[in-house]
């Protein structure tokens, strides 16, 4: 529903929209409908829509005309596919022109396979180059004591980088254009969300300073120095960029509309007598920003004056360029926003909080800007050396001045954005709290580390997480196997929880200066700094934040900052413990996650993960090389990967199009191809096993008592069931099911949902199987019954025919809440505990009343070998599943 003649309404607790002076009341808005704003300057009216109605991002064009032949100027389709292979497996030079020759001595005639040595295929890659902007060399020249320093920097330029995709007839259409404001109606009142960059507050501002009718185009930038192998010392320095207006699922893809090398920068040499030098600390940043200047420069007019460009929608647009995101972990982060790092009186490159005072969450300091730090840096430059030194100390910024100030909307500090790979998972939990755990089980001994580890590798597993045999006593490179175990470590707390109690009479004797047991109580502490940690990464991973979600992570902040201060003062065991100072950078970067998210929307926006990846074909390439002159071969062989991946796109997007002298194209099904998935509504049974007789069913587990009498319960299962979807009865009389009738059996179910988190189809892919990769595997789900919803662990997995129709069960075995007084460890800890029924009390479902897969852990505790434990880190919509049903943590 359209409502073109609404006005944009910025508080989001109104009950009603004013149109031309009369109220819209709520009951005229429907639970869940959209509302979405645009800035004054767009000349838009605010929209209502239905909720079912609403489309993120722009509509696709149902069909965009594609070339005949996109191959060229590869001269066959077949000599492309060829070439894409070889760059993709990284061929070198001799097995190419080798397995050219050997498929020429192995083809027909009738073939088009043209290619006719490596040389033949190296000129049609260099022909094929200017289908997309290509790197240029520039030399970056500045003195050093005195002398003059020449770096060669390798570069796209980024504006020629831009419109390879502004001309593109399909990745246009992807563009939005418009910042907005997004609201959910709730039943009484606008609720604000945001998810993608543009429904932040940052390119709201932009659009709103520009001229009527002008659109931004916003830049997403990366940076960060990596090794190109762990033999060697040779590193890279690429820089990556973004375009923040498409859709993240392209944006932080792998497409052509993805994150695209655009710069290679200089990695400066440095002797010992360099090392740590503020002279030459100030020069490595001034290199590093001479060469960003060269990178914009071909946007930096742009951003003051705009430019007319048509698009390849044949749209002509007045557009702004400015750095909306600016991701890098903290070291690059102080590059970008030329701060003196850590140890600096003022470390952090986003605002003026004191280095002592980084602990302290719940407190709030003044933001840097460009405008200001732009006037400290001009201050200093009146000043002699030493006091322009000493005055931008009490501001922590270097002499160096800073690319970003000649572009207009690009203030470097609030561009910077919160890093939850660096700030998480390979900084707080990696280097202070999964070390610290590390140092708690190894005070305990031996035998306790190896018990940890064993315990973990009983975890279940499931599909996405890294699976661990050893985790206690290992350090990982990894921030990703850091952040998997994050989210699985703490059923280990539960261990702990019974070590300190089995094993207190060792802990006793290791910290003997402790009398009273209940001096162990700064561990306990510990375990629920643990546990707030692992509540705020999950907020911080959230895909869609709303005001409510925003205000549960504001009060999580505040939580773990208590908690950590708390922790911080408890007394500890002398000598064992390493003295960590937690007031630092990573931990203090959590203060400016809601803002980013207010900003810029929600922090896979503008995580440095998804750009890491980018560097892994960048060491591949660098192993293709003679490892002497390294940088242009690798440069080339990135240059090849986004000319092959703009010819596949469009390869693609031929082979599903209509050719150009036909409207339509029929599909016919493939003859001969036999499937054995069945889908029912929202899920669908998989890997068929056999078609079996009820009587053997129960012959062949005599032993497993959820067997038992299999028969007469389906039988009865089923009378209730069809009544239950108003099927009648065969006959009219209750199904008594013979021995011989059979059912088929499968192995997995795919069941599709949607996230309560970002309002999205899911999908969690289940196992019922005796064996899946060498061990057994039955995964537990939730399931909807009429008394709510329950947990329960798949048994079998089957269809079963009554008359003529097919209907998909499940056997189960449920799991209980515990009755009773919640357990105070629970409560503390934000335990989700279950118990299991036993075996002989499994029940049959209706396998379309599964709701998702859920990850249980066994409680390792002796005497709760029946209790499990719910795994809410799982993912996002298991967390604030499981808030809505224990609302009380």
């Amino acid at each position: 529903m359209l409502v073109s003649n609404l006005l944009p309404v910025v508080s989001a607790d109104c009950h009603g929209l004013v149109v031309q002076g009369t109220t819209l009341s709520a009951q005229e808005y429907r639970v869940d409908d959209i509302k979405v704003e645009y800035p004054l300057t767009t000349g838009r009216a605010a929209e209502i829509h239905h909720f079912e109605e609403f489309h993120r991002g722009q509509a696709t064009a149902d069909y965009i005309p594609i070339e005949r032949e996109p191959w060229r100027p590869f001269r066959s389709r077949i000599d492309f596919e060829f070439a894409e292979l070889g760059h993709k497996a990284k061929l070198t030079h001799k097995e190419l022109g080798s397995l050219i020759d050997l498929i020429h001595r192995a083809m027909e005639k009738k073939d088009q396979f043209t290619l006719t040595s490596y040389e033949d295929l190296s000129n049609c890659w260099r022909d094929a180059s200017y289908k997309v902007t290509s790197f240029e060399k520039a030399d970056v020249t500045l003195d050093y004591k005195s002398e003059p320093r020449s770096y060669d920097f390798y570069y796209r330029p980024i504006w020629d980088t831009a419109l390879d995709l502004l001309r593109d007839k399909r990745i246009i259409s992807q563009f939005v254009w418009d910042a907005q404001r997004l609201s959910k109606f709730n039943g009484t009142r606008w609720v604000r969300w945001w998810d993608e960059p543009w429904t932040g507050d940052g390119m709201w501002e932009i659009q709103e300073g520009l001229p009527e009718g002008a659109k931004p185009l916003c830049f997403f930038l990366y940076a960060d120095k990596t090794k190109l192998s762990s033999f060697a010392g040779a590193k890279g320095y690429p820089i990556v960029l973004r375009f923040a207006q498409l859709p993240v699922e392209i944006r932080n893809g792998e497409g052509f509309g993805g994150g695209q090398v655009v710069g290679w920068l200089p990695v400066i040499p440095e002797t010992e007598g360099d090392t740590g030098k503020p002279g030459f600390v100030n020069f490595k940043n001034a290199i590093w920003h001479e060469s960003f200047r060269q990178l914009l420069a071909s946007v930096e007019k742009y951003s003051h004056s705009g430019v007319w460009i048509e698009c390849g929608d044949g749209v002509t647009r007045h557009l702004f360029p400015a750095v909306l995101i600016l991701s890098a972990d903290y070291e690059e982060q102080c590059v970008m926003a030329l701060t003196r790092g850590s140890m600096s009186n003022y470390p952090c490159p986003i605002c003026l909080v004191p280095n002592e005072e980084q602990f302290d969450l719940s407190k709030k300091w003044p933001r840097r800007t460009a405008r200001l730090m732009k006037k400290k840096y001009e201050k200093a430059l009146e000043m002699n050396k030493k006091d322009a030194d000493e005055f931008l100390k009490e501001v922590g910024l270097r002499l160096v001045h800073n690319v970003f100030w000649f572009l207009r909307n690009s203030d470097p500090h609030k561009a910077l954005s919160f890093d939850r790979l660096h700030a998480n998972h390979g900084g707080l939990f990696s280097d202070h709290l999964f070390q610290e755990l590390q140092n708690i089980f190894k005070s305990l001994g031996r035998a306790v580390l190896d018990l940890a580890d064993k315990q973990m590798d009983l975890l279940p597993r499931w599909p996405g997480l890294n699976h661990f045999k050893m985790f206690i006593q290992k350090n990982f490179m990894d921030g990703t196997k850091y952040e998997d175990i994050s989210k699985v470590v703490f059923p280990m707390v539960l261990l702990f929880v019974v070590i300190l109690r089995q094993c207190y009479q060792q802990l006793l004797f290791a910290v003997h200066n402790f009398v009273d047991r209940a001096e162990s109580r700064w561990i306990y502490v510990f375990l629920q700094c643990l546990r707030s940690y692992l509540e705020l990464d999950m907020w911080a991973a959230f895909e869609v934040h709303t005001e409510e979600t925003i205000a549960a992570c504001e009060e999580e902040i505040l939580k773990y900052d208590s908690l950590l201060k708390k922790y911080v003062k408890l007394p500890k065991p002398e000598g064992t413990w390493n003295s960590k100072n937690w007031s630092f950078p990573k931990n203090h970067s959590r203060g400016h996650m809601l803002e980013d998210i207010k900003a810029k929307g929600v922090t896979k926006n503008y995580n440095t993960k998804v750009s890491e990846k980018m560097h892994r074909p960048l060491k591949q390439a660098y192993l293709k090389t003679n490892f002497k002159i390294v940088d242009e071969p690798i440069l080339q062989d990135n240059h090849r990967t986004r000319v092959a991946t703009v010819i596949r796109e469009d390869i693609n997007a031929l082979d599903v199009s209509p050719p150009a002298d036909e409207l339509e194209l029929e599909h016919e099904p493939q003859k001969g191809k036999r499937t054995t998935a069945v889908e029912f509504g929202h899920i669908r049974l998989g890997s068929a096993g056999d078609i079996i007789a009820l009587e053997q069913l129960e012959k062949r587990a005599p032993e497993d008592t959820a067997y038992k009498n299999f028969q007469k319960g389906l039988s009865k299962f089923l009378s209730s069931l069809l009544p239950a979807y108003d099927i009648e009865l065969p006959g009219g009389k209750p199904i008594k099911l013979n021995s011989w009738e059979k059912v088929r059996e499968y192995r997995y179910i795919r069941v599709k949902y949607e996230s309560m988190v970002d309002w999205r189809e899911s999908t969690d892919r289940l196992r019922c199987t005796p064996s899946f990769q060498e061990s057994p595997r039955y995964d537990c789900v939730m399931v909807n019954t009429t008394n709510g919803t329950i947990f329960a662990k798949l048994i079998f997995c089957f269809t079963c025919k009554v008359a003529d129709s097919s209907y998909p069960i499940a056997l189960i075995q449920p799991f209980d809440a515990p009755t009773g007084p919640r357990r105070r460890k629970d409560k503390d800890l934000c335990f989700y505990r279950v118990k299991a029924r036993t075996r002989s009390e499994a029940e049959f479902i209706d396998a379309r009343s599964i709701l998702r897969g859920a990850l249980l852990a066994p409680d390792f505790e002796e005497g709760h070998e029946d209790e499990y434990l719910v795994m809410d880190t799982v993912d996002t919509d298991m967390f604030l599943r499981l808030k809505h049903m224990f609302p009380v943590c």
